[in-house]
């Protein structure tokens, strides 16, 4: 059943108007919890936290740390920051999640934001509130009975007032002018690290296969590679190249003599305009869109051609990048390469989460 209009709305009105005029914030809430098991999980003890009121804080005072500022509101602890966002992340947002429902939102002066709904260890629901309809997490459809009434169409910042007051409604919160103009504890905060792979992959049957079990069991920068190697394998796979002797030459010729590697990177850069200018041909004789349903990019006729020529490009570029150790696989980008769905993308996509966690060790 959708939650409508409350008293509490309407007795937050001012406060809530208040917190959406700032040009950078993140507001986090959850419900039933102690503040130091809150401030916990944020990274920040208890013991350090000063008294203050939002409009007179010496942020400076922690200069060398972020902050944030800790209270009650009705049956929830809310946690502001000002200008940060850990309280989007599944690494905050998760473990509040087992003290109590939890949600949070976001927004800074770039217009990026994001409205979260966490419940039992899990991101139930996230959205960007400019398309409130594409929204990811567990159970997807979690925020709807907060919802209703609210406008994310409107205009700033009565956007970021929808977002608050969803919050609000989520865990009770009551976010009225007492609260706001009340004692608040300001918190340094040390961020919490990042996980090694978010809640959608963390169960991925994925990771006890081969190669992800081997780069799991030491995962680390000694890896990359052996990763970025495999990573194109997966592409040639995905482009239906992996058995061109072209591009096979061009995957063993790292490292080549200069005047074999020469003639290769003419062969590839033709192989690349034959490629491009079949797609280009498919593209001008396609018939228009059905406007109710289009087709998705890899649904057309000429994706194959396109892939294939962002390939070609991808080993060019491969036989030309520098790196520090000669025997150093190089970080290229396969982004126009691995456009489409399928067990080979999820694996692609699964290997690009573990190179930026093996990067961060």
């Amino acid at each position: 059943m959708a939650l409508s209009r409350t008293d509490d709305d309407d007795r937050c009105t001012e406060a809530v108007r208040w917190l959406a005029s700032s040009g950078a914030m993140c507001v986090t809430s959850v419900t039933g919890a102690a503040p130091a098991d809150v401030i916990r999980a944020f990274g920040g003890d208890l013991a350090q936290a000063r008294p203050v009121t939002l409009s007179g804080a010496d942020v400076g005072a922690f200069a060398d740390r972020p902050c944030v500022f800790v209270s009650r509101a009705g049956d929830a602890v809310v946690v502001l920051e000002d200008n940060n966002y850990q309280g989007t992340r599944e690494e905050v947002l998760r473990p509040l999640s087992r003290l109590g429902r939890t949600s949070s939102v976001f927004w800074n002066i770039n217009a990026h934001c994001r409205l979260s709904l966490a419940e039992n260890g899990l991101v139930q629901s996230s959205f960007d509130m400019f398309s409130p309809d594409d929204r990811a997490g567990a159970q997807p459809t979690a925020w709807e009975p907060y919802l209703d009434g609210l406008d994310f169409a409107a205009g700033l910042p009565l956007r970021w007032a929808a977002g608050i007051t969803a919050v609000a409604r989520a865990t009770g919160a009551v976010l009225d002018t007492a609260w706001r103009t009340g004692t608040h504890q300001l918190v340094p905060i040390q961020p919490v690290k990042q996980a090694v792979l978010s809640q959608g992959w963390e169960n991925s049957p994925l990771l006890s296969e081969r190669p992800f079990a081997q780069y799991l069991a030491d995962l680390g920068p000694h890896h990359l590679t052996a990763m970025r190697r495999y990573a194109c394998e997966l592409a040639l796979r995905h482009t239906g190249l992996d058995g061109d002797a072209l591009a096979r030459e061009a995957l063993a010729a790292r490292n080549t003599p200069q005047d074999t590697q020469v003639n290769l990177l003419s062969r590839l850069a033709t192989a690349e305009e034959r490629d491009r200018s079949a797609a280009h041909a498919l593209i001008e004789g396609e018939p228009d869109d059905d406007e109710d349903n289009p087709p998705q990019p890899w649904e057309r006729p000429w994706h194959g051609h396109f892939i294939r020529a962002a390939m070609w490009r991808a080993l060019h570029e491969r036989l030309t990048a520098l790196t520090i150790y000669t025997e150093d696989e190089p970080d290229i980008s396969l982004e126009y390469v691995m456009i489409g769905t399928g067990p080979v993308i999820t694996r692609y996509h699964l290997l690009t989460a573990l190179v930026r966690a093996a990067m961060r060790q």
